[in-house]
């Protein structure tokens, strides 16, 4: 098997190569067990090597193999908890994008059904493919603790690039990131639903919504990125009750 994460490396997509490393991070988790608590696929792991008598990995079945992958957020709450990263340990072991890899075998070799995902999903979706997203949003039917009724004004689409990890993690800087859709929806009471779609997708990225009241708006760090974005607070003359913003968490979409 080939620990590798680089989607040109020769052997990222054999999916026997894969199932190899699939069998030694398995392992390495089950003998670890550090990550129980963090999403099913840990418990679900460590119950399938269990149900043997002498706990080895590779008596998995590609079926449980999969299970364990199907149920990865893609958090990477593990990765960051992990002892045996790389670059930390001579493992080399990086569960989240090893699940990444998996998927990608999976949509290459036609065996995954493209359903869609919800927020914090990952969806992998082959190159040249459409992307639609679909929004079902619920305006605020009760007053704050403020005692206000909140009203949505407008909610926006901003949409990132994934290139890697980056060389410095202190600089505050995505020059892929932008806002690629403002939707006004003023006025709007009872649930409603947008949608946008991205057309033949080349690479990958994620999209995430926020949404504002409208009261203060004004060009963000990066102008050119986020043109009506939130406008800085002023010292000693703030009211975070007149300034109501959502975040959501974001889709991942991956291209292969």
């Amino acid at each position: 098997m080939t620990t590798t994460y680089d989607p040109f490396h020769p052997k990222y997509f054999d999916q026997d190569d894969l199932r190899g490393e699939l069998t030694r991070v398995y392992d390495l988790c089950h003998g670890c067990r550090l990550c129980f608590k963090f999403c099913t696929s840990f418990p679900t792991l460590f119950a399938f090597i269990d149900e043997h008598e002498d706990q080895d990995a590779a008596r998995l079945t590609h079926a449980q193999q999969d299970q364990v992958v199907d149920e990865c957020f893609g958090c990477k709450l593990c990765y960051v908890n992990c002892p045996y990263i790389p670059g930390q340990s001579e493992w080399n072991l990086d569960f989240p994008r090893l699940m990444m890899r998996a998927d990608q075998v999976r949509v290459k070799a036609g065996e995954w059904d493209m359903r869609g995902v919800t927020l914090g999903g990952t969806l992998r979706v082959r190159k040249g493919s459409d992307v639609v997203i679909t929004v079902d949003v619920t305006p605020a039917q009760h007053i704050n603790n403020n005692g206000d009724l909140p009203h949505l004004a407008r909610v926006d689409v901003i949409r990132g690039l994934i290139t890697g990890i980056v060389g410095d993690q202190d600089t505050l800087a995505t020059p892929n990131t932008k806002v690629v859709k403002m939707f006004d929806v003023s006025g709007r009471k009872k649930r409603f639903r947008l949608s946008l779609t991205f057309k033949r997708v080349s690479d990958s990225f994620y999209l995430r919504l926020r949404g504002t009241d409208g009261n203060r708006l004004g060009a963000g760090f990066y102008p050119t990125q986020d043109p009506d974005g939130p406008k800085l607070d002023v010292i000693g003359d703030a009211d975070p009750w007149k300034d109501l913003w959502f975040y959501t968490n974001p889709v991942f979409v991956h291209v292969v």
